[in-house]
């Protein structure tokens, strides 16, 4: 729409009404250098606009009508069409078994069911793990613990195995199940484990302890690039399980150093790099707590 550009605005023209006392006909005089878009029906809401949004175009809807419609109109994600056009634009997806990509389309993707994956150590047996890594003996010093798809990667997250009592610890990265794997960048700190891990709004954050059975987690806004390592708390708690909900990411955690003194306890923060309070669940003898949904 244009507006009306006049040279006197306000300016009217006044003629007397013949034969009609104190009558007059009034025009605008106010020479306008652009006249504007008329503000009539034709303009602000004409019949194929009220057809386009009531279905119908009985000329009574109001263009306030039309604004307060609008949004029931808007189909809600997760809705399945099935339509043989093919110019409903990039904000749908085809139904045809691809995998939808949560950093894309992070609202739907928590909407649709997860496929669980059923791995082991056994699994990343192949020669591209072992040359990132170590040997065959090295690698079985360790734990499969999760595996979380993230965009166009799957995460592995390994922690010591029981029966080791070195902690050596990674995060494993790759486009396929098959590899090539590859070691996350600043995942593999000496005499650390990693129990948990987990994905919110573009970054990746993993939970576990070190030899001093102290709380640490890992992580990243980047998969290829530079993790980043940060000490929860002061005291000796054994990280087990770490999620994102209700604004806070929380770890399930465990105190460390024998089996009579073990306590469960939360500890969680808005943000990972903030300040993280303790909330505990036990006064003692509980053990840690392993999950958390």
């Amino acid at each position: 729409m244009k507006d009306r550009v006049p040279l006197h605005p306000g300016r009217v023209k006044l003629t007397p009404v013949s034969g009609q006392a104190n009558t007059y006909d009034m025009v605008r005089a106010d020479q306008p250098t652009q006249e504007g878009t008329p503000l009539g029906k034709a303009a602000l809401f004409n019949s194929n606009a009220e057809q386009a949004v009531f279905g119908e175009a009985a000329g009574d809807h109001t263009p306030a009508e039309a604004f307060a419609a609008l949004p029931n109109r808007i189909e809600p994600i997760g809705t399945i069409k099935t339509t043989v056009r093919t110019d409903l634009g990039d904000k749908w997806l085809l139904c045809n078994g691809e995998t939808v990509n949560q950093m894309e389309y992070p609202e739907l993707y928590n909407m649709l069911p997860e496929t669980p994956l059923s791995l082991d150590a056994h699994d990343f047996m192949n020669p591209e793990l072992q040359s990132t890594v170590g040997s065959r003996q090295y690698l079985m010093s360790r734990r499969l613990r999760k595996v979380i798809r993230v965009g166009d990667y799957y995460i592995a997250c390994f922690g010591n195995a029981p029966s080791y009592s070195e902690k050596d610890g990674c995060i494993l990265y790759s486009q396929g199940i098959n590899g090539p794997w590859s070691l996350a960048t600043g995942t593999n700190p000496s005499d650390y484990t990693w129990e948990d891990i987990a994905f919110y709004n573009g970054t990746i954050a993993a939970c576990g302890y070190n030899a001093n059975n102290q709380l640490y987690i890992v992580y990243t806004t980047d998969i290829t690039g530079t993790w980043t390592t940060k000490r929860i708390g002061t005291g000796y708690d054994q990280g087990h399980c770490i999620t994102y909900g209700g604004g806070y990411w929380v770890i399930g955690a465990g105190e460390g150093g024998g089996s009579y003194s073990n306590t469960s306890s939360l500890w969680y923060a808005s943000d990972l790099t903030g300040t993280w309070k303790e909330k505990s669940l036990r006064t003692s003898n509980t053990g840690p707590i392993k999950s958390i949904v």
